[in-house]
């Protein structure tokens, strides 16, 4: 089976948390508040990626799952240092260019780690979903 990762390239930074708190993330705001904040038409692309997005981050969470859409790198620090505690080491990847990969049955992690995973979302700044 051939899997594609793509990497979209645009690098998109943080904003500062005051700033990311003072825009509407939340889908009873898209129509009027988040996309006039865009400049955005109702039915473009980028407003459905929008709806989209923020609807997965409204979905109920699954049995036992923590999760937080990070609209902030401080909001996104504070969700891993809740869960992990203080004593953190991040890790990062990137998908690099097109390339072979195999998939095993059964992956697994060496010693008892806990994690805090995120991906970075489709979104005009930056936003992470962490679980």
């Amino acid at each position: 089976m051939r899997i594609h990762f793509t990497n979209s390239g645009t690098k998109i930074s943080f904003l500062p948390r005051q700033v990311a708190e003072s825009i509407p993330f939340s889908s009873d705001k898209i129509l009027r508040e988040i996309l006039n904040y865009f400049a955005l038409q109702v039915n473009s692309k980028e407003a459905q990626v929008i709806r989209d997005e923020i609807g997965g981050c409204e979905e109920p969470n699954m049995e036992g799952e923590e999760k937080l859409c990070a609209t902030s790198l401080e909001s996104l620090i504070d969700f891993s240092v809740e869960r992990l505690g203080q004593n953190v080491r991040v890790l990062s990847t990137d998908a690099g260019n097109k390339q072979e990969y195999t998939v095993s049955a059964k992956a697994t992690m060496i010693g008892d780690h806990k994690a805090a995973v995120c991906h970075k979302m489709r979104y005009p700044y930056a936003v992470h979903y962490a679980m």
